[in-house]
């Protein structure tokens, strides 16, 4: 792997910290630093392999250009080909170019790639420069995310659009293009970053220092107070870099571009625009001047490769990989959802996500390829109903420019855009999610009647804001199809949401779909967690299941994966056993298993409920949380409510207190007080309590569950892998699926997730899945017709609006 150590070189921590301090290392210094970064990645070489890459990349390496020469040389090398004037991927690479795009911009190895391949233009000659632009850059106006190129994968594509199930909205905007809207604005910036940290101090209930973003900014050694800074620098240096590649000689020093203090020079001219764009055409969008930027800096370093400048750009790739990359996006190493949540809490896009959608939609459909069919978006909406219209008018008006039309300031005016585009226009649909918001219950010790009251309060205001809009806005029901919930599972299960998912379809919302088996404690939690979805949700055909990672994933390599033993609270501990209980009793193989599994249960539910409960009981008990527990006083006095929901949901309790007395009265029990206390102490589990060949079973009697049900899986190749236990792609679990015979395998559907945070996009999932199904030995023909099967059922199984104006 060519690009061993060398990628150190573009994020090394310690080289930044000094640059920043006003130093800088020598040559020497870099290259054992770049070896020393690489341990952390690399552990299980030995130093003389990594010094021997080393050595061999950077043989006559003695100034920053040399070195930056040849580290970006080894990726276009490695990864970058050229096909009919574009650039690509290497297909067979593509795999590990996705790990190293967790790490890095991909933006300086595309720049070096162009540069190689065509002579840049004359800067000062305008039409040479737009030639060179609308020739080779162009592709490059909306995303950077470069894929293989394959004619009958790009046939596919073309011919019948991707259908893109899974995407939040926000989150989506890539890195590169983050970046630029910072620099043009870095107090705005550094504002909204440095802010995000006592919002999330309220959020997670505990001081800054202790929160989850600051462990982020701990794992990288990034002092928070410091962003402002690094992004000042940067301006400064990419304004010196621009007078460089134009011809100028500025006389700046590593210590000059990083004082704290204002630099005249570079400070006065701060500017939105880029500083190269007085000098390109006007349409190019933001991506297309950094890239020229870098092409004329080349240039000119390869002429003076000792010049200063070559320092600055180092600076500047560090700062960039150092800083905005680890703050935007999920890297390989940092497993498990709680990881990637700290990236949804950093602020790093809310300068390019605000209120503009339109740069969304041009990258997530690749423009001006227009990738996509369908992009089934995922939106949070607001508690109030006058701020989710404004969401929706934000969203309409970027859709409308998107397709050449008017731009949206009311949901009221004349003209407004379909959820499909009419001919002519770029044919990627709009539908529109709302998901709602899984968070922890506080449980402050107060006398709250039942589990996860704050939430199931916010819920229902957050649903009647979403009902109102949709019964007073003929668009909104034309774009607002469905509903999910989403974030950690494991801080409010399926039962909480059950309420109002019931009142979703009862309104004519029948689209449902509810994150699950995305992220575990244990396998059989994860498991649970996707029955209880489609259990209390009352999922069935065409709602669907979002990741369900933990009913795919091969129970072998989970086990291998975790520790001997895991801490859990006793009651999630207990759930377990009773739902394995539940779905192994009565099997021939596992009667030994049921047994042991009826004296734990025994045992733990007299630890909690006070009472040695029979399995099947305590199963009933389970069976009957979909019930809504904020219910259950009014139905003991026989209230008689005005609203409909809260009627209905009265009456369901009722009905159980009276047909399921003794499970009832556990169901009850659940919610006490002393019960929950007793539930949330700490419990030391092995892991292998239960073997793989039961772990399996469970997994196949849920997926039997959702077929019978109708009930499709969407899911998400290069999320799982960031989030879940696997290693890379080839390990996924979609693999076994789609050899599956067709009776056998469950119906799925694809998405991307959260492309700005995984560096993905539609396109580059199925690429992904090319390759792996060619590696595993399927010919070209079989790799064609289980992407388009794939495909297709992500059409068939595709939310639309359920009322039709």
């Amino acid at each position: 792997m060519p690009t061993l150590v060398l990628r150190q070189f573009l994020k090394d921590r310690r080289t930044l910290a000094e640059a920043m301090a006003g130093g800088w290392p020598s040559v020497e210094t870099l290259r054992r630093r770049a070896t020393v970064g690489e341990w952390e990645r690399s552990s299980h070489l030995p130093d003389h392999v990594l010094r021997n890459y080393r050595d061999s990349a950077l043989a006559d390496a003695d100034s920053e250009w040399k070195i930056l020469k040849a580290v970006l040389k080894a990726f276009a090398d490695e990864f970058l080909i050229r096909h009919d004037g574009n650039v690509h991927v290497d297909f067979e690479n593509f795999g590990r170019w996705q790990g190293e795009l967790a790490d890095l911009s991909p933006l300086p190895f595309l720049a070096f790639a162009l540069w190689r391949w065509y002579a840049p233009p004359k800067i000062t000659e305008a039409p040479e420069v737009r030639r060179y632009i609308d020739r080779h850059l162009r592709p490059f106006e909306h995303t950077v995310l470069l894929s293989p190129f394959d004619p009958r994968v790009e046939d596919l594509i073309n011919t019948q659009g991707l259908h893109d199930r899974h995407i939040h909205l926000n989150g989506s905007t890539e890195v590169d293009k983050v970046w630029q809207d910072q620099l043009a604005d870095v107090h705005g910036a550094a504002k909204a970053i440095r802010a995000a940290l006592p919002r999330l101090d309220r959020l997670a209930g505990d001081t800054p220092d202790r929160s989850m973003l600051a462990e982020l900014y701990e794992q990288l050694g990034l002092p928070p107070d410091a962003v402002r800074h690094y992004l000042q620098v940067a301006f400064r240096v990419r304004l010196a870099l621009t007078d460089f590649a134009l011809g100028g000689d500025p006389p700046f020093s590593i210590a000059d571009l990083v004082r704290p203090s204002l630099v005249a020079a570079l400070d006065d001219r701060r500017s939105a625009a880029h500083p190269l764009s007085p000098l390109l055409p006007g349409d190019i969008g933001k991506l297309i001047p950094e890239i020229m930027l870098l092409i004329l800096v080349f240039q000119r370093l390869d002429i003076e490769p000792d010049a200063p400048a070559g320092r600055w750009l180092h600076l500047y790739l560090l700062i960039l990989n150092g800083m905005a990359v680890p703050l935007a996006i999920q890297s390989e190493r940092q497993k498990g959802f709680d990881q990637f949540q700290k990236f949804t809490f950093t602020s790093m896009r809310r300068l390019s996500e605000g209120v503009c959608y339109l740069d969304r939609f041009k990258q997530l459909n690749c423009a001006p390829r227009r990738d996509l069919a369908v992009l089934e978006g995922r939106i949070s909406p607001p508690d109030n109903p006058a701020e989710l219209k404004r969401l929706l008018v934000n969203i309409l008006d970027g859709l409308s420019r998107y397709r050449g039309g008017p731009r949206v300031t009311s949901l009221e005016q004349e003209e407004l855009p379909d959820p499909e585009p009419a001919a002519g226009e770029p044919r990627m649909a709009l539908h529109l999610v709302a998901h709602f918001i899984k968070r922890v219950d506080p449980d402050t010790g107060c006398s709250t009647p039942c589990r996860h009251y704050a939430l199931r309060k916010n819920l229902h205001k957050r649903w009647l804001a979403l009902r109102h809009v949709r019964e007073t806005s003929a668009i909104a029901r034309r774009f607002l199809c469905g509903i999910d919930a989403a974030a950690n599972e494991m801080h409010a299960s399926p039962e909480v949401f059950a309420p109002t998912f019931r009142a979703a379809r009862r309104s004519g919302l029948v689209h449902l779909t509810f994150h699950a088996g995305e992220d575990f404690e244990h396998l059989v939690s994860g498991i649970r967690a996707v029955a209880e979805a489609a259990c209390f949700l009352n999922l069935r055909y065409g709602n669907r299941i979002g990741h369900g990672t933990a009913v795919g994933i091969d129970p072998d390599l989970w086990l291998e994966r975790m520790p001997e033993r895991l801490h859990m609270t006793c009651g999630h501990h207990l759930d377990n056993l009773v739902f394995a209980h539940a779905y192994l009793v009565g099997h021939p193989h596992f009667g030994h298993v049921v047994q042991q599994l009826e004296g734990r249960i025994r045992d733990l539910s007299r630890r909690i409920y006070g009472e040695r409960l029979d399995p099947n009981l305590l199963h009933a008990a389970w069976s009957l949380r979909a019930l809504d527990p904020m219910a259950v006083e009014a139905a003991r006095k026989k209230e008689v409510a005005i609203e409909l929901d809260r009627r209905r949901e009265i009456d369901r309790v009722q009905r159980a207190a009276a047909e399921h007395t003794d499970a009832f009265r556990w169901f009850e029990a659940y919610h006490l007080r002393r019960v929950r206390d007793a539930y949330a102490k700490p419990e030391r589990v092995d892991t292998a309590w239960l073997g793989a060949e039961a772990l399996r079973h469970l997994q196949e009697q849920v997926l039997r569950d959702l077929a019978s049900r109708q009930v499709a899986i969407e899911t998400l190749p290069t999320s799982n892998v960031r989030i879940s236990f696997y290693r890379d792609h080839a390990e996924h679990h979609i693999f076994r699926w789609l050899e599956e015979s067709a009776e056998r395998a469950p119906a799925l559907c694809m998405g991307s997730d959260d492309p700005g945070i995984f560096a993905n996009n539609m396109r580059a999932e199925y690429y992904h899945l090319a390759r792996e199904l060619r590696r595993r030995g399927s010919d070209w023909a079989s790799v064609i017709q289980k992407l388009g099967h794939l495909n297709e059922h992500s059409r068939v199984f595709g939310f639309k609006p359920s009322i039709v104006e």
